[in-house]
């Protein structure tokens, strides 16, 4: 049903910079999860993005997926854009050149530095032209869940209405009344099934509520054991359909929807 078919948007890969962290959660690590719980595909996020370089990590990403079809990259923006001509909308339209679909922010980029200077502001005011393109292209967006202010989501959404956002890494906080206020009120917004995530009523009753069409699957890599994320959703007392589209369907459909 879901397995050979299971599509993951949310790993991350490098070095953390945790000491509990003895393992490289590198793409030969990710693969072997891969193959022993025979999902099919990810989209990649590289953590050098964070604590090296933003376009930097996005090159060693792009040479770490070479020879890897079913790895794809993500890449992180900033809203003024690369070196030398700091043009975030051109930045975007070259994504497509190198065939990436999906794009990530954070605000902690430059969280281990004494000050917060090179941080980003997830609001209009610091990023409106990144939004612009992203919602343009239909390009998804990831976000964190700890990197980002709700009240600032709500905010940016309100001002780009067709832009599509992924949140990830939402809390076991149970019943989660301003999320569910989002979801009312955005219908861009999609929220990822992973094992961080549970929620008082499950997942059957959000599907029921909002709709099978605004979730996407992820497998919690390099923090959860990927086959929790895998019974949390066999377990889900979804439907074969409804569990088809948050395993695949929905992140198939986004990256096909995506355009030049």
């Amino acid at each position: 049903m879901i397995f050979g078919r299971l599509f993951a948007c949310d790993p991350l890969v490098g070095r953390p910079g945790i000491p509990a962290y003895e393992y490289n959660t590198d793409i030969r690590d990710l693969a072997g999860e891969m193959q022993r719980l025979n999902i099919a595909r990810a989209i990649v996020r590289n953590h050098d993005c964070l604590t090296a370089a933003p376009y930097f990590g996005n090159d060693l990403l792009m040479k770490s997926v070479a020879g890897h079809p079913d790895l794809l990259p993500a890449w992180f923006l900033t809203p003024d854009g690369r070196a030398p001509d700091f043009n975030v909308t051109k930045l975007v339209e070259t994504m497509f050149g190198r065939n990436v679909k999906v794009a990530w922010i954070s605000s902690s980029v430059g969280n281990y530095a004494p000050e917060s200077s090179s941080r980003i502001s997830f609001q209009t005011w610091c990023c409106r032209e990144m939004f612009d393109a992203l919602q343009q292209h239909r390009i998804p967006l990831l976000v964190s869940f700890e990197s980002i202010n709700l009240s600032d989501l709500h905010e940016v959404m309100a001002d780009f209405p067709k832009l599509r956002i992924i949140l990830l890494d939402i809390p076991r906080l149970g019943r989660q009344a301003m999320l569910e206020a989002l979801l009312k009120t955005h219908p861009g917004l999609l929220l990822c099934f992973s094992p961080s995530f549970s929620v008082h009523g499950g997942y059957k009753d959000l599907c029921s509520r909002y709709g099978d069409h605004r979730w996407v699957w992820g497998m919690g890599y390099p923090q959860a054991e990927g086959g929790a994320a895998i019974t949390g959703l066999v377990y889900s007392g979804l439907t074969r359909k409804q569990m088809e589209a948050v395993a695949f369907r929905n992140m198939e459909r986004l990256l096909a929807e995506v355009k030049k």
